[in-house]
């Protein structure tokens, strides 16, 4: 999963944003929709090769507090076709690394975006 592939997304001033680490790289994405259904705006990228993953802040990556941090935490690559998470991942507390997860809801926290809400997904 990648938030350097794909244009740009550099959030509206004023608008909500979270940062995306990878690699010792950060990127600021404007977080505009809730994806997830936790209450709080995700961010969505697309890469030129179609491939869209949604990123959510639902801890705080450091403590593990359950409060954003402005930092994504969880990821979800996204079928366009379906709209249905094919992939999943989350930041591994301690180390700040991405660690791939086996797709589908973990048990005690937001689920995959899924239907109607998931970017391409559905009849919005």
């Amino acid at each position: 999963m990648s938030a350097q592939d794909g244009p740009p997304a550099e959030p509206e001033p004023g608008g909500e944003s979270m940062t995306v680490e990878i690699g010792g790289t950060s990127r600021r994405l404007p977080a505009e929709h809730d994806y997830t259904g936790d209450g709080r705006p995700d961010a969505a990228v697309e890469a030129p090769d179609g491939t869209v993953v949604v990123y959510s802040d639902s801890e705080d990556n450091e403590t593990g507090a359950a409060e954003p941090d402005g930092r994504a935490d969880e990821a979800w690559v996204v079928d366009k076709s379906t709209g249905r998470a094919v992939g999943e991942a989350h930041v591994e507390r301690g180390t700040g690394e991405w660690v791939d997860e086996p797709s589908g809801p973990p048990d005690g926290r937001s689920g995959p975006p899924d239907g109607p809400s998931a970017p391409g997904g559905g009849s919005r």
